[in-house]
């Protein structure tokens, strides 16, 4: 007879547990991951000048990327050869990338979304754009790549955060 009196507050747990998982789940895709944040340098360094960008170019490679076993590059680079550096649109590129040896045990990655952020010298949000996940199975090498063309001259920081973890 005991058993049978458990049975509802056992019951109601799971019931509990599955109402709960949607929040949870909400919560995980809002970990940060990896965040990346860079300042652009600025024409002439003057308030007359600080919407126009110097025309710099930023090359990063993170080779823990999440403090796991993938690695990441980012690169910032001018669209166009024009002669005219103020004028140019920038080009934004990332990469994760893992590489797995075979009969290597590693957690599966799970990248629910990625966020790019760009601001002006003022603090203003310049360009905003907003990618889906990408996951790499369980001892699975992967690769993931996104092009972003025809950012504004007047990035003054560029910001790159991935949502998600190692699991």
């Amino acid at each position: 007879m005991k058993k049978h009196r458990r049975m509802p507050v056992v019951l109601a747990a799971l019931a509990a547990a599955f109402i709960l998982c949607p929040q949870g789940a909400s919560a995980a895709e809002n970990t940060v991951l990896e965040r990346y944040t860079f300042a652009m340098a600025q024409a002439g360094g003057q308030t007359g000048a600080k919407d126009q960008s110097s025309g710099g170019e930023v090359r990063f490679r993170d080779r823990f990327f999440g403090n796991g076993t993938a690695t990441s590059r980012l690169t910032l680079l001018e669209e166009s050869s024009s002669s005219d550096r103020t004028n140019r649109p920038l080009l934004l590129t990332l990469n994760v990338d893992r590489q797995v040896e075979e009969g290597e045990i590693v957690f599966a990655l799970l990248v629910f979304r990625v966020e790019v952020v760009g601001r002006d010298l003022d603090g203003n949000v310049v360009f905003q754009r907003e990618f889906p996940g990408f996951r790499f199975g369980d001892s699975a090498s992967g690769h993931w790549y996104e092009r972003m063309g025809g950012l504004p001259t007047n990035l003054a920081q560029l910001t790159v955060t991935y949502f998600g973890n190692y699991e």
